[in-house]
This record gives C-alpha cells, structure tokens and sequence, in this order.
C-alpha cells in the first residue's frame, strides 16, 4: 500500500489526505466520594484534509477543518449538553511562482460554527449555526524559504464578519444594531508544518490583520503525539487578540485563550 501511494504521488500533481480523530472522557462519584466530584461526560472529535496541486509555477493548497466538543453541562437547569467546541473552516491559496521561494499568492479563508452554544443557565446564543462567519481574502506574496514553511504578506486584504444573533460584549467586532463588519486592511499568515520526530507532528499557524486603526491577531500551535496507528495524544494552544472589540463591559477582556490536551482514536487515509 505505501509503494502504491508512492507511485501514485509521484505521477499526480495532487497530494491528498484525512486524519479523523475522536476522544471520550467520562467521570463518574457517588454523591458521598470524600473528595467530591462533578459527574461528567466529554466528547472531542475532529476531521482534518488537506489537497494540494503542484505542477510547474502553479501551487493550489486547500485545507478543511472541523472539530467539535460536547460536555455534560453541571450547573445549568436548562440544558444537559453544551458544546465546549465547534469549528468549521476552510482555506484557499493558490500561487504562481515568480522566483526560487517567492509566489504572488491570493488567499481565502473561512470559518464559522455549525451547532448551538448557549450561555449558563440562558436561552441567549454565544454561537450557533453559521454565526459568527468570518471569512478574510487577501493578494500579496507567498515566501517559502524552507518546505513545510510559508510566510504569506498580503497588503490589500478584506475582513468580513456577520453575526446576527445579540452579542452584548461584541465579542465578533460588530457594531451595536448591525449584523456585519467589512474591513479592508493588510494582513500576515504564517504555517509551520514541522515532523522532529516520527512520533510527532507539529503544524503552527499565526495570523495578523490590521485595518490601520486596530489589530487582530492569533496564534493556533497544533501537536499530535502519534502511539500507534489508531491512538494519539494531542495539545492544542490557541491565544488570541482582537481589539476591534467594544467592551460593553469591563469584565470581558479582550485577550482570549483555548487549551485543549486529549487521547483517543486517530486516524489517517491518503
């Protein structure tokens, strides 16, 4: 199988392929454990492809993402489950090269969530299916100076957010009684794909825009810990600045942070 997908990638101009994953957590105490305990049920899964064309001075990459969690909720009479996770993106760049490690590359790229969130103890939505979008388009240059490594610079880019559900921090940028955000700006995109070891795959993505006034920035560090071939460990780190936000409220800062560590079933198919 691995000479055939040698030869098969040797003659195709495409590269191809999927890595499935999914982790359960469950926990459980009698109402009289001498620690105490909260009974719990978790669920993590995730599906990751990429395809990308080669052929001459062109290169075309495409990736798609979704990941979704979902938890037992403690302490929310209104509902049992919650979602702790839930992101669908998809991402664009097509280059044609104009020197050894330079392409004149235009992007796109969006994201968005696809089931409900609800705020403890609320019917009021913090997400819920295709709101927030955001999705950025940008032309610039494409540097690669090492494989796995692209640095892409995009002077003329456009932001785009909607969101229609009440957003009382404004935690997605748009203004108090509109439903969308249009930006133009310029923007930075940085990807690391980097394997130091057979067991380990690290994939690192940094994203910058401005629209002069204010920035956004992000910075996602994705590390598989790969056991064998149908179990992995894997970390994720994922802080965020946007200070495109009006905070209604000072409680709400405008830093933000995921962290996520799991175990379970992965798997991949080229």
């Amino acid at each position: 199988l691995d000479i055939e997908h040698a030869l098969r990638d040797f003659y195709s101009p495409w590269r191809r392929q999927a890595n499935l994953s999914l982790q359960l957590t469950q926990n459980y105490a009698t109402e009289n454990w001498h620690q105490g305990a909260v009974n719990a049920f978790s669920m993590l899964g995730g599906a990751k492809a990429f395809a990308n064309y080669n052929k001459g001075n062109v290169s075309w990459e495409n990736n798609a993402e979704w990941r979704v969690g979902l938890s037992t909720v403690s302490g929310d009479t209104l509902r049992k489950v919650n979602t702790t996770d839930d992101i669908f993106q998809l991402y664009s760049k097509l280059g044609y090269q104009v020197h050894k490690q330079l392409y004149v590359a235009l992007f796109a790229d969006f994201k968005t969530n696809l089931l409900p969130n609800f705020q403890q103890n609320s019917t009021m939505l913090n997400t819920t299916f295709l709101t927030p979008i955001r999705y950025n388009m940008g032309i610039g240059v494409d540097y690669k100076p090492l494989e796995g490594l692209s640095i892409n610079v995009a002077p003329a880019t456009y932001k785009l957010v909607y969101a229609y559900i009440d957003d009382p921090v404004r935690v997605n940028g748009v203004s108090v009684g509109e439903d969308i955000l249009n930006e133009v700006g310029s923007s930075l995109r940085v990807e690391w794909k980097w394997r130091p070891l057979r067991e380990i795959e690290l994939e690192t993505k940094f994203y910058f825009f401005t629209n002069y006034k204010q920035v956004e920035t992000e910075l996602e560090i994705d590390v598989d810990f790969i056991i064998n071939k149908y179990l992995s460990a894997k970390l994720l780190l994922h802080p965020r600045y946007d200070g495109t936000i009006e905070n209604v409220t000072e409680e709400k800062s405008k830093i933000q942070f995921k962290e996520l560590i799991s175990v379970g079933f992965a798997h991949t198919f080229r």
